[in-house]
């Protein structure tokens, strides 16, 4: 057997991925610094909440058995539930048999309709 000569990656390419791992860290770290001070909010002690330390000192669920506690909240999240249920029923049913007629049939404007819910999902 040949031995197979292994190419070394141009230092070009090397520099280009570091700089697109250093992006796309930058990018996630600034979606995730947001995500995480709400969660470390809702473990806060009601009476630290407002300290404005980024790492709880106190860890207490209170903030959650307090909310679901009330009705108020859990008739509106009951409410959300069934809607969104409701909801995606729907426009599963109504998406699948739009879904076949634009497969099967042939009618003028297809490719459009196609190239643009494309467009739309992307």
């Amino acid at each position: 057997m040949a031995a197979v000569a292994v190419q070394a990656r141009p230092a070009a390419k090397t520099g280009v991925r570091a700089g697109w791992l250093t992006a796309n860290t930058l990018v996630i770290l600034a979606a995730a610094v947001p995500i995480w001070w709400l969660i470390a909010l809702s473990f806060k002690d009601p009476g630290t909440i407002s300290s404005g330390t980024f790492w709880p000192t106190k860890w207490t669920l209170t903030n959650y058995t307090g909310i679901f506690k009330t009705s108020l909240f859990t008739r509106a999240l009951i409410n959300s539930i069934g809607i969104a249920l409701i909801s995606t029923a729907l426009s599963v049913v109504l998406g699948s048999m739009a879904a076949y007629a634009i497969a099967r049939l042939e009618f003028p404007g297809k490719r459009f309709l196609i190239g643009a819910s494309l467009m739309v999902a992307m």
